[in-house]
């Protein structure tokens, strides 16, 4: 079993653990620190950048501005995800525009030990929860519709699976152009 905590200063240091061991599948995206959706960045500069990206996430850390939860297993850090207010999130690369009172889920990290062990489906369900007792009143999410092929278990995963959503009373919808999915809280 595991446990799950908002993100808060006092849990930056199990924050960076998961995140500097996360990537060993994919080294162009060790250096995000789950920064990609809070940058204005333009384009996005990858691994090169990650010292610069660490400093901006431990800024926000310690300020409040970095939402989402840590899933924690005997005490150690095996997973994240990155969800809150939408107003938290400063550029959300194409994904469409909402209204105040929304939510989104960006993505998931999970330690490769702990894959296909229920962490992302546990972080959704405490963050639905948590979002709802906050009184945001709808949630967005943006997971991979179409198969994965060849890709990296953390890109195609990284956004969760549709099946995930649709069990927690999600449903598809259009909106700016693309499918994504939505509830209220």
């Amino acid at each position: 079993m595991f446990e799950v905590k908002a993100l808060a200063p006092a849990l930056a240091d199990d924050y960076f653990a998961l995140f500097d061991a996360a990537f060993p599948d994919n080294q162009d995206w060790s250096g995000c620190y789950c920064l990609f959706y809070h940058s204005p960045e333009a384009p996005w500069p990858g691994p090169e950048a990650a010292t610069a990206h660490r400093a901006a996430r431990v800024e926000q850390i310690a300020h409040g501005g970095a939402p989402g939860y840590l899933a924690y297993r005997d005490g150690r850090p095996v997973g994240w995800l990155n969800a809150g207010p939408r107003e938290a999130y400063g550029n959300l690369r194409g994904y469409p525009d909402g209204d105040a009172g929304e939510a989104v889920v960006m993505c998931f990290v999970v330690a490769p030990q702990e894959r296909g062990k229920g962490v992302a489906s546990g972080l959704l369900d405490f963050a639905l929860g948590d979002l709802a007792q906050r009184g945001l009143a709808v949630v967005e999410a943006y997971p991979r519709l179409g198969p994965a092929g060849e890709l990296a278990w953390t890109v195609a995963s990284y956004k969760g699976p549709l099946s995930m959503y649709l069990n927690r009373g999600f449903e598809l919808v259009e909106r700016g152009g693309i499918q994504v999915a939505r509830r209220r809280l």
